[in-house]
């Protein structure tokens, strides 16, 4: 009698193995399904933020270039002024800008001689 219950025991995993190989495929396949699911969602997710991420830096350039223009306008503002400051000084001073013109050339001229 004990070697039927040892028998019926071995018996009963046996039949039972492929019932739980089939259970641990559909285990794996729904497994596998749902990493898939994920994998896609991480991307999607990471396609947004990748997305938001250039819209904000396209969106910083322009400010950026905005402020580049401005910048460039007040210096060309500038510019125009300090010549028309200048042009005008020659004017009432001629004689005084030409000594001014003389000593900075010969200034520069000592300065960058190789001696």
């Amino acid at each position: 009698m004990a070697e039927e219950t040892s028998g019926a025991s071995r018996g009963t995993p046996a039949q039972g193995a492929p019932q739980a190989i089939d259970q641990l495929k559909t285990d794996l396949r729904s497994l596998r399904s749902d990493l898939e699911t994920a994998a896609r969602t991480v991307n999607q997710l990471g396609g947004a933020a990748a997305s938001e991420a250039m819209q904000q830096a396209q969106a910083q350039m322009q400010e950026i270039q905005h402020r580049i223009e401005l910048l460039l306008e007040d210096a060309q503002d500038y510019g125009d002024r300090y010549a028309e400051e200048l042009r005008q000084y020659v004017q009432q001073r001629p004689f005084q800008s030409i000594l001014i013109a003389m000593a900075a050339g010969f200034t520069l001229a000592h300065l960058f001689s190789r001696r």
